[in-house]
């Protein structure tokens, strides 16, 4: 041994203080699940191709999810082509009014790469005939063999033809005959697959997928607990039923779609909605049933929110008017108003009446007007089928950037706490799943100018 001094250490490391501007990525992946579903063995009339069998275990891999559903797809109807072509004829209940502008997919197992045309034909339940029907025409090309997954736009009119009367969309169902065929000059003759026809009903159900970010961060925390197991003979071990991840993180800024962080948060179809907004209107006279009123007019009243009108006359007196159910011919109170919603009163919808005592003064509104809006709204519709990735870098003192990545998390707490001081964070606690893999979680060290 010896005392002299050594100028050497052990390679450590740790991590200082995170910069505050990093990005944490959190992807959304929501199930997308089509409102109409058919195997193809449930065919009614093949309609091209030879020696039709059909294979429950081929079923083809998810394509349409982020995080394929296992249960999803069912298995695929082979043939024969005749001509290059293979096809079959469907029948579905279902009240196609409410998918008539959507999306049809369905995958083709596909033996030969090449140059195909997919031609769908619908028609109402009633016309197994097809006399009135829509033909929906996509060519394309295969560059592989396999499974191959199609989609068609049902509002894009450049790819119709129309039958007859062509299709009218009824409450009872519809007919479709699918046909797929090969139209390279040396056509092919070995077997061809369709497999799990669906129907999705509009592009909102297909838009499940997005990224949020967050930065401006605050603080963001990496729990991990493991039990330790009480035994007699073998001493204590970790008790794999009792691992438990959770993360939490504070932001102050995010990305504008933030909404999709909150399970309970989904977009409306919906277009316009109720805006509170705030006039001065003089009030006017008028004479409905033989009685005078005072009349101011809101003509741009969102009528679905009820009780949304606040009327107030002289400040001094603190006057504050109520909604009185009345019709017209009652006798109002000065602190008492009627709105005229119904067509019948013969005056423009949004009409206000007041007694004729405030005729000629000023009356200050508030009230839900009809605006055009990007309406959120929260339920429970979406618990089910959405799970969350979350990406996270770090830095370490040997400038090593890491990316921790969990890609099955649930976010169980979304909360943002308004004041008049200072900025709003938004709080998130995430607990973390096993993935596909059986991982928590990874650790993904950027080791590309190491």
């Amino acid at each position: 041994m010896t005392n002299c001094y050594v100028d050497m250490t052990h390679p450590l490391y740790g991590y200082n203080a995170q910069s505050k501007d990093d990005n944490i990525i959190v992807a959304v992946n929501e199930e997308i699940r089509p409102c109409v579903r058919q195997k193809t063995s449930k065919y009614i009339e093949l309609t091209a191709g030879t020696g039709h069998y059909y294979q429950s275990k081929d079923v083809p891999e998810d394509q349409l999810n982020c995080g394929p559903i296992k249960c999803l797809n069912t298995g695929t109807l082979w043939a024969t082509p005749t001509e290059g072509k293979v096809g079959a004829k469907y029948r579905i209940r279902s009240r196609a009014e409410n998918f008539a502008l959507g999306f049809y997919a369905m995958y083709l197992n596909l033996t030969k790469a090449g140059n195909y045309t997919l031609k769908v034909t619908i028609s109402d339940y009633n016309d197994i005939a097809q006399k009135d029907a829509y033909v929906y025409t996509q060519s394309f090309t295969a560059h592989t063999a396999g499974e191959h997954l199609r989609v068609i736009d049902l509002a894009d009119s450049t790819i119709i033809t129309q039958i007859g009367t062509g299709w009218k969309p009824g409450q009872e169902g519809i007919v479709f005959n699918v046909v797929i065929e090969n139209t390279d000059t040396e056509k092919a003759t070995t077997q061809l697959g369709l497999s799990s026809l669906y129907i999705i009903a509009d592009r909102s159900e297909l838009r499940k997928f997005t990224n949020v970010l967050l930065s401006c961060l605050t603080s963001f925390t990496h729990n991990v607990t493991v039990d330790a197991t009480d035994a007699t003979c073998f001493g204590r071990q970790y008790d794999p039923s009792s691992i438990e991840i959770s993360k939490e993180i504070t932001a102050t800024t995010t990305s504008c779609n933030d909404w999709w962080l909150n399970p309970l948060q989904s977009m409306s179809k919906k277009m316009t909605s109720g805006i509170p907004v705030t006039d001065q209107f003089t009030v006017v006279s008028k004479t409905i049933d033989g009685k005078e009123y005072g009349y101011l007019h809101l003509e741009d009243l969102y009528y679905e929110d009820c009780n949304s009108i606040f009327i107030s006359g002289d400040t001094c007196s603190c006057s504050i008017m109520s909604n009185v159910p009345l019709t017209p011919g009652s006798n109002l109170e000065l602190d008492e108003f009627i709105v005229l919603s119904q067509a019948h009163y013969a005056t423009e919808r949004g009409g206000v009446l007041v007694d004729k005592y405030y005729i000629g003064k000023d009356l200050l509104v508030t009230y839900n007007a009809e605006r055009d809006v990007e309406l959120i709204v929260a339920n429970e519709k979406r618990l089910k089928s959405t799970k969350f990735r979350v990406i996270q870098k770090v830095v370490n003192t040997r400038g090593i950037e890491e990316y921790l990545v969990f890609n099955n998390v649930l976010i169980t707490e979304n909360s943002r706490e308004f004041g008049v001081d200072g900025e709003i964070t938004l709080s998130l606690t995430f607990v973390v799943s096993r993935d596909d893999d059986g991982n928590f979680y990874e650790i993904r060290r950027n080791m590309e100018d190491f």
